[in-house]
């Protein structure tokens, strides 16, 4: 048993990744519907949304309809609890690696209570409503899926949040699950440093993502700064090899990947 036992724990772990791919194909179909039914673009993201409209926006909010059936769809099998089962306004944003965000409270322009997962969207495919959305530039998103390279385009992935906003200057999160001073795995989640996000450490130095043209990746950790996240993002910023980046630049829990 004491020999079995490890090859049976990599077999469990390489098993959920598996789940976590399928289920972002299964993503990868839902998102191409809705865009489909449309004209193409993604959902229309507000900050201020017009009078009349239901809500600001959200993929949760927007896109109930295609994924109501299932919960499990929203998971990466990977995450072991939530991090806001209360619904408790003051606690609504706190992630980590394991941990899935939710249950969201109404609040933020939100219309629907209690919804969870364990993925986010890449906040700037979204097709903006307003000049500006929190503090971004219209002309920096996506907003449709007629765009050209979607195999480097992310559209959804492992997050602790329901969205991420990553630039090419965002720095790696500095300690890894359970290394943080105190023995934490809480990691940075701002808007402005956004990459720290999605840099989570699921499926061994890899997460798994899904491309705007629908394939799903597994990719390693140091390579989501090498991505065309937005229209004007630096896929040759100062955290690749092509900016100048050294193994030893990054924290020490990422160094080896």
């Amino acid at each position: 048993m004491g020999i079995l036992m490890p090859a049976l724990q990599r077999i469990r772990k390489q098993a959920r990744g598996v789940m976590c791919r399928s289920n972002l194909k299964q993503w990868g179909t839902i998102f191409h519907m809705y865009c489909n039914e449309n004209d193409g673009k993604f959902n229309t993201r507000y900050q201020n949304a017009p009078a009349g409209a239901p809500h600001m926006g959200r993929w949760f909010d927007s896109m109930i309809n295609y994924y109501r059936s299932s919960e499990d769809v929203r998971l990466c099998p990977v995450t072991v609890r939530l991090s806001n089962p209360d619904m408790d306004p003051s606690v609504w944003s706190r992630g980590d690696t394991f941990t899935a965000w939710g249950k969201v409270p109404s609040l933020g322009g939100s219309n629907i209570e209690g919804v969870y997962g364990s993925y986010g969207i890449n906040g700037w495919v979204y097709n903006p409503g307003n000049p500006t959305v929190y503090g971004k530039e219209a002309k920096l998103f996506w907003g449709s899926m007629n765009i050209p390279g979607t195999a480097e385009i992310p559209l959804f992935t492992d997050c602790f949040f329901w969205c991420a906003w990553p630039q090419a200057p965002d720095t790696p999160p500095e300690w890894g699950p359970g290394e943080g001073p105190n023995g934490e795995d809480w990691q940075f989640q701002a808007d402005s440093d956004s990459m720290n996000r999605v840099c989570l450490n699921r499926h061994n130095g890899t997460t798994n993502m899904l491309f705007v043209d629908g394939h799903v990746d597994n990719v390693n950790l140091k390579k989501l700064w090498e991505l065309k996240w937005h229209r004007d993002y630096s896929i040759a910023g100062p955290w690749t090899v092509a900016g100048g980046a050294q193994d030893t630049d990054w924290p020490e829990w990422m160094s080896g990947m």
